[in-house]
């Protein structure tokens, strides 16, 4: 369970580092691309229980909304990884595939996907996430007042989010629509990373109450 939990934080720092390609460069955005989907092969290998019951059981709202997600990032990271060997500069230079401007449009939309479909599948397992956690730092018991601070600190980064994904157009990168955005990396370093987590915050957010209303209507 700490490997999984430690695995889940390798993915965002590395999603977070691809995304940083201005302060990065080329090389280390292509480095951390491998890297991330090499962990993510190595996820899916620790997770492989799922694929043997994918097609076994019942299936309600919740495992209907997981099961879509986990095939959307799927054929996701294949479209991402594909187009990212197309017009790599660097690591895959020797193919000399020499790709062109679609292809990258195709590249960011799908780096954008996953910053979305991932953060909905994080949200959709935060339960269990949480409860890792809650393992390795020995937090047992339950708490009122943390709860709330939690639920508040998650409320104010989801909002945050919301507006951070909106000032950034998020949605029109998501359909491959071309944006005048650049990060300021000299004055506000920090606040790109906060910016980039703040929006997984939020879908993460969206993802695990909608799969709590999803819960309670089956046990209503």
């Amino acid at each position: 369970m700490r490997l999984k939990a430690f695995m889940d934080m390798g993915l965002v720092a590395l999603m977070l580092v691809a995304f940083a390609y201005q302060l990065t460069g080329n090389l280390i955005h292509e480095i951390a691309g491998i890297s991330m989907l090499l962990l993510l092969l190595a996820h899916n290998l620790v997770n492989r229980k799922w694929y043997k019951v994918v097609f076994k059981g019942r299936y309600n709202g919740r495992r209907i909304l997981n099961a879509t997600l986990t095939v959307l990032l799927i054929v996701d990271l294949i479209i991402l990884t594909v187009s990212g060997i197309m017009i790599s500069s660097d690591l895959f230079a020797f193919l000399q595939i020499n790709a062109g401007l679609g292809v990258r449009q195709i590249h960011t939309a799908c780096a954008y996907w996953l910053l979305v479909i991932g953060s909905f599948h994080l949200g959709m397992h935060w339960n269990f996430v949480s409860g890792i956690f809650r393992r390795i730092f020995g937090i047992s018991g339950v708490s009122r007042m943390r709860t709330y601070v939690l639920r508040l600190l998650a409320v104010m980064v989801a909002a945050y989010g919301l507006k951070t994904s909106w000032d950034m157009g998020i949605h029109y990168k998501l359909i491959s629509h071309y944006t005048f955005d650049f990060w300021d990396f000299e004055n506000e370093t920090a606040g790109f990373f906060a910016a980039y987590i703040s929006i997984m915050g939020f879908f993460a957010f969206i993802a695990y109450y909608c799969a709590k209303f999803i819960f309670l209507r089956k046990s209503t």
